[in-house]
């Protein structure tokens, strides 16, 4: 399991703090992403896998540290069969989830909290097995996943401005679960910009 990308976050740790105008109560900000995940290129003896995301946080500021809002995303996944007694399949993922986000500095450098809770969205799946009929082997679904405790994403991240308007982001993103296990960890790298 590749763990550079976890580092990326860290690398920004380095960055001199300087104070600067930052969000303010009444901002709204946009904050596009590449999502980079721990298994997106994934190989072994029987399949190959690969894993694409794009992510957007849409957030209104409440006060200077505290936002809220939305995050879209949208997911390929390509698992690819490299023997005879294993199948191929696709997926597409497009969901929307309500996020809270939290500011710790008001400085150039900024670290943040970010929690997402809940998915509502759409997921369509196409398999090459030949022992589902063709008309079974895409489908389609709609999710509707209520939050709960252990389905709080949770996201530490920092952001670091360029300018007043302009920022570059990285963000640490996991979910924990009922056995202490934090699965489907990712970090995002991204620009987020202050549209009013």
């Amino acid at each position: 399991m590749n763990k550079y990308p976890i580092l990326l976050p860290l690398i920004l740790l380095s960055l001199s703090v300087r104070t600067i105008a930052q969000s303010q109560k009444g901002d709204i900000i946009l904050n596009p992403q590449i999502i980079v995940s721990q298994w997106a290129f994934r190989s072994d003896s029987y399949s190959s896998f690969q894993h694409y995301d794009i992510g957007s946080s849409f957030h209104y500021y409440f006060s200077n540290k505290l936002a809220a809002g939305l995050y879209v995303d949208a997911t390929y996944s390509n698992y690819t069969a490299k023997q005879a007694n294993t199948f191929s399949r696709w997926d597409y993922l497009i969901s929307i989830s309500p996020e809270l986000h939290y500011s710790f500095l008001s400085s150039r450098f900024s670290p943040f909290l970010r929690v997402r809770f809940g998915e509502f969205g759409y997921i369509h799946q196409y398999t090459d097995n030949p022992a589902y009929p063709i008309r079974q082997r895409s489908i389609g679904n709609f999710l509707f996943n209520l939050p709960t405790i252990y389905g709080l994403y949770l996201g530490l991240g920092c952001l670091y401005s360029l300018k007043n308007n302009l920022a570059i982001t990285a963000q640490l993103t996991s979910l924990p679960l009922q056995n202490g296990i934090w699965e489907n960890s990712t970090v995002g790298l991204g620009c987020q910009f202050k549209i009013h």
